[in-house]
C-alpha cells in the first residue's frame, strides 16, 4: 500500500511539473539528507544543531536554482556548500564534516540532475517518467523473483537479502518497463530501450548496495522508518540516485558531442 501511494504521488507530481515537481524533489532531498545526518550521528553527537538547518536550507536553494535552467550555477553552489561542510567543523569533528559533505554530494547532485532532466524542453516529462518506471520495475522484479526463486546471495556481506535471481528479475522487469516507452521517447529502435532498461537495473542495484554498505558501516538496518514497510526515503531512492546520475551524464555527454 505504501509503495502504491508513493508511486502514484511521484508520477502525478512529475506529470504536473513546474513548482509541483520541484517541491517533490526538494522535499525528498531534504528528507534524505536528514536521514543521512542521523545515520552518521555516531561521528558527531551535536548533529542536530543549527548547522543542519543551514545545510537543509542551502540544499533546497540549490535545487530551486537548478529549476530556473541554471544547472551549472546550482552545481557550483553545491560545491561551495560541500567545501563549507568540510572546512566548518573543528578538527575533532572533521570526519563528521567529511560524511556531511559526502551526504550533500550523494543527495544534492542527483537531485539537481533530476530537476534538469525533467525540465528538458523536448523530452523531459517522458524521460522523468521513464526513469521512475525503470526504478519501480527494478524494485518489484528484484523482490518478486528473489522471494519466489531465492538461491545464491548477490552480496551477502553487504546486503544478505539480495540474490542473483532477484537481480535477474530486476533486469528483466526493468527492460520490459523501459521498452514500454518506445513510442514516447525519441530513440532509434525499441531494442535500444530494452538494453538501456536492463543496464540501468544493474546501475540501480549497485546504488542499492552502496547505500547498504553505508548503513552496515554505521550498524543500522534502515535509514529511517518514515515509510511503513519500506524504511526511510534513502532506502527507497538509493537506486534512483544512481540511475539519475548515469542517465544525466550520458545525455549531457551526447549533447556536448552533438
Amino acid at each position: 500500500m505504501s509503495g502504491v501511494v508513493l508511486v502514484l504521488l511521484a508520477a502525478g507530481l512529475t506529470w504536473l511539473g513546474s513548482g509541483w515537481f520541484v517541491a517533490l524533489v526538494v522535499a525528498g532531498a531534504v528528507l534524505m539528507f536528514v536521514e543521512w545526518v542521523a545515520l552518521t550521528r555516531s561521528l558527531d553527537g551535536d548533529h542536530r544543531d543549527w548547522r543542519t538547518l543551514i545545510f537543509l536550507f542551502a540544499l533546497a536553494t540549490v535545487i530551486t536554482v537548478v529549476a530556473f535552467d541554471a544547472l551549472w550555477l546550482g552545481l557550483a553552489l553545491l560545491a561551495g556548500l560541500v567545501a563549507v561542510a568540510v572546512a566548518w567543523p573543528p578538527a575533532r569533528r572533521r570526519r563528521a564534516g567529511l560524511w556531511c559533505a559526502a551526504g550533500l554530494v550523494y543527495v544534492g547532485v542527483p537531485a539537481c540532475l533530476l530537476v534538469w532532466l525533467r525540465f528538458r524542453p523536448d523530452d523531459g516529462l517522458w524521460v522523468a517518467l521513464w526513469l521512475l518506471a525503470v526504478v519501480v520495475a527494478v524494485d518489484t522484479g528484484g523482490y518478486v523473483f528473489g522471494r519466489l526463486i531465492g538461491g545464491p546471495r548477490l552480496a551477502p556481506k553487504v546486503s544478505p537479502g539480495k540474490t542473483w535471481a532477484g537481480l535477474a528479475g530486476a533486469v528483466l522487469m526493468a527492460g520490459l518497463a523501459s521498452l514500454s516507452f518506445h513510442l514516447a521517447l525519441p530513440v532509434p529502435s525499441p531494442a535500444g530501450l530494452l538494453v538501456a532498461g536492463a543496464g540501468l537495473a544493474i546501475v540501480a542495484q549497485a546504488g542499492d548496495l552502496l547505500e547498504s554498505a553505508v548503513k552496515r558501516r554505521f550498524g543500522v538496518k534502515d535509514s529511517g522508518n518514515l515509510i511503513p514497510g519500506h524504511g526511510g526515503v534513502l532506502d527507497r531512492c538509493d537506486g534512483l540516485v544512481a540511475v539519475v546520475f548515469v542517465v544525466a551524464m550520458t545525455l549531457a555527454g551526447q549533447e556536448a558531442w552533438s
